[in-house]
């Protein structure tokens, strides 16, 4: 397998907080925020008291730090599909958007 230089774009030269597109299959691809580097996104899992945000956190940093949305899905043990919505959530709403969020309860009649 040959690597060819521009097969993972760069940090430098791009405005803080602007989205980056990851390379990728065709419909595998995935922008991503980039105000907060994967460094520091792991840094803020580990200081998060709930598991499950951590969890979020790690799998977008794993994308950041260059991984497929495969990869880092497999990783988490989780579907790309949900990867896919952590990702949005946190282009959205930044490290709060990863946050747990209340259950919505089913109506029993």
């Amino acid at each position: 397998m040959t690597s060819t230089p521009d097969a993972r774009p760069q940090a430098g030269g791009r405005p803080a907080g602007e989205a980056r597109a990851r390379p990728g299959r065709p419909g595998n691809e995935v922008a991503v925020r980039a105000d907060i580097s994967a460094h520091t996104l792991r840094l803020l899992a580990r200081r998060t008291p709930s598991l499950r945000a951590s969890l979020r956190m790690r799998a977008v940093a794993h994308v950041l730090a260059g991984a497929t949305l495969a990869e880092a899905a497999a990783g988490a043990h989780v579907r790309t599909r949900t990867l896919q919505n952590w990702i949005a959530r946190y282009n959205a709403e930044g490290v709060e958007g990863l946050a747990d969020r209340p259950r919505a309860l089913s109506k029993a009649e």
